[in-house]
């Protein structure tokens, strides 16, 4: 074994910052260095080469006696064979003196061990400046310490301290009867420190630090027991650091862990870190950060992790957070950012994903950053709000699962790229969907209070099953809505200020659809277009084609279907009147409604205006005497004329529909319309 270097410890990374470790020495001075490491040594029974056995065997040490306080104490090995020993430091035992505390610790060479079982182990005394309070498991070598029972306080332990060392500690036993203390726990300085807890207490006061150096490894297997990892008031740093400068790893398995400030994971350029929540409950007081200038990734496949700070992915440019839920239950209070400066991915396919109610879920957070949430599967989503882009470039993408939130917002600021995919699952919103960005409708189910397609948004629906909207839709002027080789049903309200393409689908309305001057429709060719309440058409939007498009009115009582002052906004293929359907026409000024061919019964057809209707189809021609309503006769300003439009006639499909009448004809052919009723007129 070799001296405690100086130099090894001036190399010691935490937070690039010289000031935390300002007030500790990692190693006493030189001479005292010496005198620590080669103080008391265990030799065991040299005399029959057995290096095993009970501390309190004064003739087992190096000068001859018990260690007591204020000693240096080191455990190594013999011709490669680490010494077993067994900690006994009974107070009530007047036969040897009671050790107050040690003047540190070394555990090294071929996997030398120390057990503790009972009674106190000290490391350093706070009233002597000289006092060296550090605890080295493994420091060039291979040491172990287990600990089953007892207290054992170090204010500073290293686990895996030089190149090509390895430090184990085991803490087992109950809360109340087996208890750990350390301010500062480095595992994985430039070797390989393992902690294994089953059970007890461990106490850390100050940080907890796993892959410290870019060599080291630090691991750590919570499985029973409690950790508490501790800040001091007005510190400015982490409570557990899992990947320093090194590779760090945490895998929770049971137990609870307080983290009382920060838990980063790849804190420092070229650290990883990862945690594994697989039971057990790990409570974060303050915020946690998944990749902050390093490389981080959680996975909670079945414990709850509460936290009660913010959750980050990827603090820093050109890093990449990542969180995996797949069961368990991930309580977010303040809310959770994938995506802060750099990159962030949250893959959910099962478990429970709380955000509060007052808080959010922001994907792409920053200019320059990127998130991208995935649900799916049998994921569950709770928050309040969404922000998909709120200053970077964001994406949901929704397979599977649900998603049940107050709000959901893409595209936050101007400018922002934010994507929404709905292909499976359920989107229930209590409140409202703002779309600044693009939305896209192919599967699952689509609920929310209100659907606002603003200026700038893109709302598409499409997919081979009938995709229904269940909410009141309102797209703004400059804003695009596409309805892409399916059938769309919109349940509420749909108010269309923008752009509504169709290509080639069915569409329902099964509220009141209104049109507003800026907007229109595009359709092609076959697009069915069924209103099962009021059509209100103000258009005054050239870009209006329906000509080569069908709309019925389906469903008993009076339609209202109110027409525009621009000929192309009122010209069908063909109108039909489903199940005796009454139709009330209107217009805000003289208009025509042209169609190539009318299904129903013309007496269900009113004209509630003050002029004469007159109605053209191919070769006939009825005339109506206007019949307004008595409550709004003062407001009709105009009459309504219905006629046909025989120059925009085109080639009739090739099948008509059952619901067509008796008496029709082909393209090229003579025209007839014969409505129903006893007394009903043939025309031709």
């Amino acid at each position: 074994m070799k001296k405690v270097e100086l130099e090894k410890t001036s190399r010691i990374f935490v937070f690039g910052m010289a000031l935390l470790f300002s007030t500790i020495a990692l190693t006493p001075s030189s001479s005292q260095a010496a005198d620590w490491y080669f103080g008391t040594r265990w030799i065991g029974d040299s005399a029959n080469s057995n290096l095993n056995g009970d501390w309190n065997v004064g003739t087992y040490w190096t000068p001859t006696g018990v260690p007591t306080s204020g000693d240096g104490v080191s455990i190594g090995a013999l011709n490669g064979v680490g010494a077993v020993v067994h900690f006994v430091n009974n107070q009530s035992d007047r036969t040897i003196p009671y050790l107050e505390y040690l003047n540190g610790l070394m555990i090294d060479g071929g996997g030398a061990t120390l057990n503790q079982t009972q009674d106190t182990l000290t490391m350093g005394n706070a009233s002597d400046p000289y006092s060296n309070p550090y605890t080295y498991v493994g420091y060039s070598d291979i040491g172990t310490f287990n600990q089953s029972g007892g207290t054992h306080v170090s204010p500073t332990m290293f686990l895996g301290y030089d190149v090509g060392s390895t430090g184990t500690y085991t803490l087992s036993g109950g809360r109340d009867t087996s208890a750990l203390t350390t301010n500062t726990a480095i595992f994985g300085l430039y070797g390989q420190g393992n902690f294994t807890q089953t059970g007890g207490t461990h106490t850390v006061n100050k940080f907890l630090e796993l892959g410290a150096m870019p060599t080291g490894i630090g691991t750590y297997r919570l499985q029973g027991g409690l950790l508490t990892t501790s800040t001091p008031p007005g510190a400015n740093y982490p409570s557990t650091i899992v990947g320093e400068s090194g590779t760090g790893f945490f895998t929770q398995a049971g137990g609870i862990h307080d983290v009382m400030h920060q838990l980063i994971l790849g804190r420092a350029p070229g650290g990883s870190g990862t945690y594994e929540l697989q039971a057990g409950n790990l409570n974060t007081y303050g915020d946690t950060y998944v990749s902050r200038e390093g490389t981080g990734t959680f996975i909670n496949s079945g414990g709850t992790h509460t936290a009660d700070g913010t959750v980050w992915l990827g603090s820093q440019p050109g890093i990449t957070g990542i969180y995996r839920l797949s069961a368990g239950l991930l309580t977010a209070n303040l809310g959770v950012v994938v995506g802060q400066v750099g990159d962030g991915i949250f893959d959910q396919t099962g478990g429970i994903h709380e955000v509060g109610p007052s808080a959010a879920l922001t994907i792409g957070n920053n200019t320059g950053s990127s998130g991208i949430y995935n649900l799916s599967d049998t994921g569950q989503l709770t928050a309040g709000n969404v922000y998909v882009s709120a200053g970077g470039r964001g994406q949901f993408n929704q397979t599977g699962g649900s998603n049940n939130s107050n709000n959901v917002v893409i595209g936050v600021n101007p400018g922002d790229i934010g994507n929404y995919n709905l292909s499976g699952g359920a989107l229930t919103v209590l409140g409202s969907i703002v779309n600044n960005g693009e939305f896209h409708y192919s599967g699952g189910t689509l609920k929310a209070g209100q659907f606002l397609n603003n200026a700038g948004g893109a709302f598409r629906v499409s997919g081979p099953a009938e995709q229904i909207v269940q909410a009141d839709v309102t797209t703004a002027g400059g804003s695009t809505t596409t309805i892409d080789a399916t059938t769309a049903v919109f349940t509420g309200t749909f108010s269309l200020d923008g752009a509504f393409y169709s290509d080639p689908s069915t569409i329902r309305f099964m509220n009141t659809l209104t049109v507003a001057s800026t907007g229109f429709i595009s359709a092609s060719p076959g697009d069915i277009y069924e209103v099962s309440a009021d059509f209100l058409n103000y258009s005054t939007n050239d870009s209006w084609d329906t000509n080569a498009a069908d709309l019925f009115f389906t469903g008993a009582g009076p339609h209202r279907f109110h027409l525009s002052s621009l000929a192309a906004a009122n010209t069908w293929d063909e109108l039909t009147l489903l199940n005796g359907t009454t139709l009330d026409l209107s217009s805000d000024a003289a208009a025509t409604l042209f169609v190539r061919l009318l299904n129903g019964d013309i007496g269900n057809i009113t004209n509630t205006g003050l002029y004469p209707l007159t109605i053209n189809y191919g070769g006939g021609e009825l005339v109506l005497a206007p019949v307004p309503e008595p409550e709004t006769y003062a407001m009709l300003l105009a009459g309504l004329g219905l006629l046909g439009f025989a120059a925009r006639c085109r080639k009739r499909k090739d099948l008509w529909r059952a619901l067509e009448l008796p008496g029709a004809q082909l393209p090229g052919k003579s025209t007839y319309f014969r409505h129903q009723g006893p007394d009903s007129p043939t025309m031709g």
